[in-house]
């Protein structure tokens, strides 16, 4: 097990490896206590989604080199993938490497994505800190140095901004972004809060952290990118969900029960 504190230089396969609790676990408990007991005993694979993910860290902040295996062409063996993944490390196909490959180049001419990635910092920061008996961990993608934020990289289907709305009286409004909802169907904002919680309890007041922003970029060419910063009330909230939901885990843990929808009978209407 990995010392608690904050660490820079740790390979990702090391930081997976380590058993503590992480946002990407908990998060699985966000549904049902049986759901999370199915996908802890028969995890899945990483999704095309998620290799395409880690091929843009590796490439925005060269940290993943040896993580991710380029598929042989014109034809892998059979079996290859299954073994690339066996072995810890992500089958990458040359669409894939493609599609990173342009998220990259759309993040490096970004001004304000940028501003976050490629000034001084550290990239793929992992802490480690034991909270009431309970190893916790996490990975930051970047750590701006002089700023008050800890920033994630993402890739999404739509980094709209919301767009004013004018209604038939003639009055506006703006509505949400189309990444609000992904913060709150993802949990990013349990992401969040978890995070600057560690940090700031790892770190202290010398180098505190009061922001978390996203730097977000489509995955579908032109590959558009934006930066949004999240609220504080998200956060907030995001805090206090992880470590509720942890505490349900905890319980089931010790329990050995894991329920799954109410064990009673729900009246149903025909939806209008």
């Amino acid at each position: 097990m990995i010392q608690d504190g904050i660490h820079y230089g740790i390979p990702e396969s090391v930081y997976r490896a380590d058993p503590a609790y992480s946002y990407s676990r908990v998060k699985l408990a966000t549904g049902t206590m049986a759901e999370y007991r199915e996908a802890m005993l028969n995890p899945k694979p990483p999704s095309e989604a998620m290799i395409v993910g880690t091929l843009i860290d590796s490439l925005v902040f060269g940290s993943m080199a040896g993580e991710c295996v380029l598929k042989p062409e014109p034809r892998a063996p059979n079996g290859w993938r299954d073994e690339v993944l066996a072995s810890g490390k992500y089958p990458v196909t040359k669409d894939n490497q493609s599609s990173a490959e342009g998220c990259a180049a759309a993040l490096n001419r970004h001004r304000a994505a940028s501003r976050f990635l490629k000034s001084t910092g550290a990239s793929q920061v992992s802490m480690f800190i034991t909270h009431e008996g309970v190893r916790l961990k996490a990975r930051i993608d970047r750590v701006p140095a002089k700023s008050t934020a800890l920033v994630d990289l993402k890739k999404c289907q739509d980094a709209s901004p919301g767009r004013i709305v004018t209604r038939e009286d003639g009055s506006t409004y703006e509505p949400l972004p189309k990444w609000s909802y992904d913060m709150r169907d993802f949990c990013y904002h349990m992401q969040a809060g978890l995070y600057l919680w560690m940090w700031n309890k790892l770190a202290g007041t010398e180098d505190r952290r009061e922001h978390w922003v996203h730097v977000c970029v489509e995955e579908k060419p032109p590959h558009l990118v934006n930066v949004f910063q999240m609220g504080q009330r998200s956060i907030d909230e995001g805090e206090k969900l992880f470590f509720d939901t942890l505490a349900k885990i905890r319980a089931c843990e010790a329990s050995g029960e894991w329920p799954g929808y109410p064990d009673e009978v729900t009246v149903a209407e025909v939806a209008q």
